[in-house]
């Protein structure tokens, strides 16, 4: 788990530098503009610069030791629009979580599946039965809060953990979820599993209750999962019922990048300081900029996004600004008429 831990907090740091890529087959090519661009940012000195360089030599040799796997999807199945929506159902049923029949067999085991999911016929997300119990926590400003829901291991024992637990997951979810979506809740059973308590922190806004203050969330937003970790290591002195058990971090899309760059930002203190012992996310947005071409090249993805970002633009219009479209607050305009997601993201918008 330390190993895990120092891999990705490399990751994050690199990340955070602009150093760090991900290539593959299907990556549109750069343009030369592009490739400048990148080539100029990798030039400009910065603070971080010795501290990159300093974990990166402390932990390229761990790296190599990962070797990663092949994935060799079936040849009627790579197509990845496929494979993102086809998950969504697959995720649910045992029996395909792989398929090793390469022919006609193994396509009707992954329709079959499809078929017989229930995921698509889950119950309202606006409920909040899985979890056992909600949290509403102070921001470190003072002057707002975010929510999180917890699922306990075992009998509850004190807040945020329970009598008998191999120690607490923190999951950050993706752009506009939130901790009942089926995939938080999935993520959150497979940990509980494990004997492990699990805590699901939901951005600012994304709870079901308005925010008091101006402003939300985004792909860099760490303070709050910071302020979250601050708060269970005061734990440890304030309540002596707390015990100082392993801390480990995961999350998704958004809220993957989000624990990667905490990571990163935290360096070895994310050990020494929140006793966070390792962490693994799935498909983090390191590179934004292409992230976003690939979303704006869908218009089922973009779309989806866009209507809930703009419906939360109109809601903090209303919320914070007296329902002035002109406010100079943020970039109303600019976001409700945003095509795209990366419209939305060049305005000045909402947080």
């Amino acid at each position: 788990m330390n190993h895990l831990l120092q891999v990705i907090q490399l990751a994050a740091l690199t990340a955070a530098a602009s150093c760090f890529s991900v290539s593959t087959t299907s990556s549109p090519k750069q343009t030369p503009s592009e490739v400048s661009i990148l080539a100029a940012r990798r030039n400009v000195a910065s603070p971080d610069d010795e501290q990159l360089r300093q974990m990166q030599k402390k932990h390229r040799p761990i790296v190599k030791t990962f070797e990663p796997a092949v994935f060799n999807p079936h040849p009627l199945l790579t197509n990845r629009h496929l494979q993102t929506i086809s998950g969504v159902f697959l995720r649910k049923n045992m029996d395909c979580a792989y398929v090793d029949d390469g022919g006609v067999g193994g396509v009707a085991k992954v329709l079959q599946a499809i078929l017989s999911s229930d995921a698509a016929l889950r119950a309202d997300e606006s409920s909040n039965a899985f979890w056992h119990e909600r949290q509403r926590i102070t921001t470190s400003c003072k002057r707002d809060f975010f929510s999180v829901d917890i699922k306990y291991a075992s009998e509850r024992k004190t807040t945020y953990q329970s009598v008998n637990s191999n120690g607490l997951v923190v999951i950050i979810h993706g752009l506009e979820s939130n901790s009942n979506s089926s995939l938080s809740t999935d993520m959150a059973a497979a940990f509980h599993n494990d004997g492990l308590d699990v805590v699901c922190i939901n951005f600012r806004g994304c709870c079901g209750t308005p925010n008091l203050t101006l402003g939300g969330y985004h792909v860099g937003f760490t303070d709050d999962l910071k302020h979250f970790l601050q708060l269970i290591s005061n734990l440890w002195d304030e309540d002596e019922l707390f015990e100082k058990r392993p801390i480990y971090l995961s999350g998704f899309s958004l809220g993957a990048n989000v624990v990667v760059k905490c990571l990163g930002e935290l360096g070895d203190a994310a050990l020494k300081y929140y006793n966070v012992h390792g962490a693994a996310v799935c498909g983090a947005p390191l590179d934004c900029e292409r992230n976003v071409k690939y979303l704006d090249s869908n218009p089922i993805y973009s779309g989806n996004f866009l209507k809930t970002l703009k419906k939360r633009a109109q809601f903090q219009l209303e919320q914070h600004c007296e329902g002035d479209p002109n406010t100079s607050q943020f970039d109303y305009q600019g976001a409700v008429s945003a095509s795209t997601v990366a419209d939305f993201d060049n305005g000045k918008n909402v947080g």
